[in-house]
C-alpha cells in the first residue's frame, strides 16, 4: 500500500490511538487465522499502519472518523468477531 508524499504527510500529523494499533505483522496474522480470516496483506498493512487513525475534514471537527480494524483488546481475546453475511457476493 503506498502513499503519495503528501498523502503520506497528512498521515502522520494524525492523531494514533494507540488501543487500536498493532505493529507486528505476525500477530495480526495469527489474529485473523484463530477468526478464520484470510491474511490479506493489505488489511495487515491497513492494520499495521492506519489502524487507529482519527481524521477530521479540515475546518469540520464534526466530521471525524477513526479508520480502526482490530484494537489490541481483541487480538488477545478468544471472543470471536461478528461478521457480516456476503449474500453471494
Amino acid at each position: 500500500m503506498t502513499l503519495s508524499d503528501r498523502a503520506q504527510t497528512y498521515v502522520s500529523t494524525l492523531m494514533r490511538d494507540k488501543d487500536w494499533t498493532i505493529s507486528d505483522p505476525q500477530e495480526i496474522a495469527d489474529y485473523l487465522s484463530r477468526q478464520t480470516i484470510p491474511a490479506f496483506e493489505g488489511v495487515i498493512e491497513f492494520q499495521k499502519y492506519y489502524s487507529g487513525l482519527q481524521l477530521t475534514v479540515t475546518s469540520k471537527p464534526g466530521q471525524t472518523f477513526k479508520a480502526s480494524l482490530f484494537s489490541n483488546a481483541n487480538t488477545i481475546s478468544t471472543a470471536g468477531i461478528m461478521k457480516q453475511p456476503n449474500f453471494g457476493l
